[in-house]
């Protein structure tokens, strides 16, 4: 599975239309070296076997140029999309102009670029529409922790998932539906999905503003017996600092990679004991990974306005390489620093 990730680099990428590009420079490498009809037999088996692979596949992404090429790539051979995000700007908006597009904005983050965009905005009095995600041709999903905007994909630290599943794109679809039908807020209908994907195994998808999702949260972080790593953008709400504490004094180690945007406001980090806490100036990421065998990763900041108020989506993963590949991003963040 290959080495460190970098900035921007994606993970798992053996999809069709990947493995089309690939065949193309395996085949003029073919012409130029003269390979024999064997080898040329043995290309076509290896290729065979990429496109095999390709059907369990996910790919991950750190924000940065690649995940960038990626959505355009993925906008131009789509013929429609949807888009749920807090805010949006002009950075991949021109592909999105381009087909048949839905979008749903928070009324305050809102709309930057000069683009004439399908854009609604949510309804909700109380919270915000926090969620980040997009869905290509109803078939495939990009969800993460980043806006769709420069700063969310390519400036700031921000993580994005890639999936084809058909279980859990429905579930995105489901949630979209609620905001098509102009339900936000309280007024909607929440999300509580286990799954059990192929790509992924056992996965739980839940919405917000609701009691289940800091619930689910708060279940994995107390199961966890030797590891928590936390990417955290704004953490105020004191459920998370308890929970983490105990897990300490239980000889867990916890470790958290922060923006520092909390030692500017009043986040409650600075009084933590026994907890590791480093600060960057550049962490949106909100994603905890547990026993290096489960992620949380989505909108949810670790806040009261996410937990009581907010439209949020939290996607835990049962996955040991997810979980693996993540904490390695993690850790070499946390040797940088």
């Amino acid at each position: 599975m290959g080495g460190l990730l970098g900035e921007g680099e994606l993970k798992v990428n053996f999809r069709k239309y990947s493995y089309n590009k690939t065949s193309k420079l395996i085949f003029k490498s073919s012409q130029d070296g003269g390979l024999t009809k064997l080898r040329k037999k043995l290309t076509l088996t290896a290729l065979f076997l990429f496109s095999f692979i390709s059907l369990f596949s996910y790919d991950l992404f750190f924000s940065g140029g690649e995940l960038v090429h990626f959505i355009n790539q993925k906008l131009n051979i789509s013929t429609s999309v949807k888009v749920v995000s807090f805010s949006m700007d002009d950075t991949i908006s021109k592909n999105i102009s381009a087909i048949n597009h839905q979008i749903f904005l928070e009324k305050d983050g809102g709309y930057s670029g000069d683009l004439n965009l399908n854009i609604k905005y949510d309804k909700s009095l109380d919270g915000y529409l926090h969620q980040k995600y997009m869905i290509f041709d109803d078939k495939a999903v990009l969800f993460g922790t980043g806006n769709f905007t420069r700063s969310g994909l390519l400036s700031d630290l921000n993580i994005f998932i890639y999936t084809e599943d058909e279980k859990i794109v429905k579930v995105f679809l489901d949630e979209y539906e609620n905001f098509q039908s102009g339900l936000f807020g309280d007024s909607k209908k929440v999300i509580n999905e286990r799954l059990n994907a192929a790509e992924f195994g056992k996965v739980k998808i839940v919405t917000g503003p609701s009691k289940e999702v800091l619930n689910s949260v708060l279940k994995e972080i107390k199961r966890s017996k030797v590891s928590i790593k936390v990417f955290s953008y704004s953490f105020t709400d004191p459920y998370f600092v308890h929970i983490l504490e105990k897990a300490s004094s239980n000889n867990v180690k916890v470790e958290i990679l922060s923006d520092d945007w909390n030692k500017t406001y009043s986040s409650p980090l600075k009084y933590m004991v026994d907890i590791k806490i480093k600060y960057r100036n550049d962490i949106h990421a909100k994603c905890i990974t547990i026993d290096d065998d489960t992620v949380i990763i989505g909108s949810y900041n670790l806040t009261y306005r996410a937990r009581e108020k907010n439209d949020e989506m939290v996607v835990i993963i049962k996955n040991k390489g997810l979980a693996n590949d993540i904490n390695r991003k993690f850790d070499l963040l946390w040797q940088e620093w």
